[in-house]
């Protein structure tokens, strides 16, 4: 008895050693070394164990143990909006481990991560403008200038682009980061209208991007556009960067808290 009260007292310490900011790398450590034990002792096939990374350096080596990486969504306190993200989250992290019916897809981890891209934005928008629709758009009008109000009716009606321009502008978003959300959309798309199955000679993409990339910006015609847009997607979809996603993702959602408290 004497031990159990050992223990709960060395359980408290941890909890608070884990709670002190600075100390994330500690959370995912522990959570590696608790997980190894856990996954030894079930059948690999049937469970899976999932943790969430308080630490971006920590995805690889949660991913490495056989361990699915989550994202911290806890501060997000709509409860049917956090438990939609995790839970897609957690599908991104089961088809990068290849635990799923189907065979490794990274055009299913983009999907997955514009499900979360989508909820975030949305979130931002409803908390931002106290669920008003009109604040929600005179506010994406402010930051993107290309914006038309077609008369929607709802938030989640106006185009995604639309407000993540608006976002990356208010947001002050790194040009690195947002083009890692835009890629995640652009992949997205295809899957919605099938362009996947069509196939790209990337060598002539290649081709075409260097010599487009050679000319002033404001030389550039929509056509040139349209082939840079390609090529970033396609090489973003060859390179197949699971843990930039997932870094990507979690500090979106870390400049989404940040603005909105």
């Amino acid at each position: 008895m004497q031990d159990k009260e050992k223990l709960r007292s060395f359980l408290e310490l941890i909890q608070e050693i884990i709670n002190k900011e600075g100390n994330e790398w500690f959370h995912d450590e522990l959570a590696l070394l608790v997980n190894k034990k856990l996954l030894s002792e079930k059948d690999r096939g049937i469970k899976l164990s999932a943790v969430t990374v308080k630490e971006s350096g920590s995805i690889n080596k949660y991913i490495e143990n056989g361990i699915i990486p989550i994202i911290d969504y806890s501060e997000i306190d709509e409860d049917n909006i956090r438990l939609q993200l995790e839970k897609d989250c957690f599908e991104m992290g089961k088809i990068r481990l290849g635990k799923t019916e189907k065979d490794y897809s990274f055009l299913e981890v983009c999907k997955f991560a514009h499900f979360q891209i989508e909820a975030l934005v949305n979130y931002f928008y409803r908390k931002i403008s106290s669920n008003s629709i009109e604040k929600a758009k005179e506010m994406i009008d402010n930051y993107n200038s290309n914006f038309k109000d077609y008369g929607y009716e709802s938030i989640e009606s106006i185009p995604v682009l639309s407000k993540f321009f608006a976002l990356k502008e208010q947001l002050q978003i790194k040009n690195q980061n947002f083009n890692v959300l835009r890629n995640i959309a652009n992949v997205r798309n295809d899957i919605i209208h099938r362009n996947i199955e069509n196939y790209i000679d990337f060598e002539k993409l290649k081709n075409e991007f260097s010599e487009i990339n050679n000319k002033p910006p404001n030389s550039r015609t929509n056509k040139d556009k349209e082939i840079l847009k390609d090529y970033y997607k396609e090489k973003f979809k060859r390179e197949e960067k699971f843990t930039l996603i997932m870094e990507t993702l979690g500090s979106f959602k870390e400049k989404i808290i940040t603005y909105i408290n």
